[in-house]
């Protein structure tokens, strides 16, 4: 914002025709918007913001020793008969909103279903090659004696290693995205619930299994006199 003064500290910045002059910088973790955050007393920001009917969104307030969160947010309740919440369900209620009145939802969604898709098609379209290249070699096991059900084992063995090599390095390259942009003002307080990778591992298990099903009805249709052709 001041990219020629060495501190902002004493700047001025003019909000809705009002001076406010800047006497701290706060270490705040960005908003999902990435909108500014400005800290400073209530009888001045009644000055910075237009006038409107409601401009208090709400008031933070700490618990004394002794006394929990829950009780204290349902004595608040009580005696004033507004809404108190604890930090968790505060939290959940923002995560409620975005879910309820935006698109965001929608959007991330859309995305991970094409993303499953496309993983879908490509390691279908691979292990659709490698059977096919390998249909003599699948032929000859069958001519030799060897069962559908241990070919279908030597598929489902393929497929899971190839599953945990991609999965491993996935993560392993998700870790080290974190640890090195972790410091970038950007990515400030970004993390990765351990549901994501849950999430991701069942998603893996899902197109391995799917994939490995299409390429295995080739296998199972291929005849022993294949190897002689």
């Amino acid at each position: 914002m001041f990219p020629d003064q060495p501190s902002p500290l004493g700047e001025m910045l003019e909000l809705n025709d009002q001076r406010a002059v800047i006497r701290g910088v706060a270490d705040a973790t960005p908003s999902f918007t990435s909108t500014v955050v400005l800290y400073t007393r209530y009888s001045q920001a009644l000055r910075y913001v237009p006038g409107t009917r409601n401009r208090l969104s709400f008031v933070l307030v700490g618990a004394a020793d002794g006394v929990s969160a829950d009780t204290l947010a349902a004595r608040i309740t009580e005696q004033t008969g507004l809404r108190a919440r604890t930090r968790d369900e505060f939290a959940q209620d923002g995560v409620d909103f975005i879910i309820e009145n935006t698109g965001i939802p929608f959007n991330f969604g859309i995305t991970v279903l094409l993303g499953f898709i496309v993983g879908v098609a490509i390691v279908g379209l691979t292990f659709s090659l490698f059977i096919r290249d390998n249909i003599k070699q699948f032929g000859a096991l069958k001519a030799i004696g060897v069962t559908n059900r241990k070919l279908i084992g030597m598929v489902a063995a393929q497929a899971g290693m190839v599953g945990a090599i991609g999965y491993a390095l996935g993560l392993v390259g998700t870790v080290l995205f974190i640890w090195g942009f972790g410091s970038n003002p950007t990515f400030k307080g970004f993390y990765l619930p351990w549901q994501i990778p849950l999430f991701s591992l069942v998603g893996v298990a899902l197109i391995l299994a799917m994939t490995g099903w299409m390429a295995m009805r080739s296998v199972l249709k291929a005849e022993p006199a294949a190897v002689f052709r």
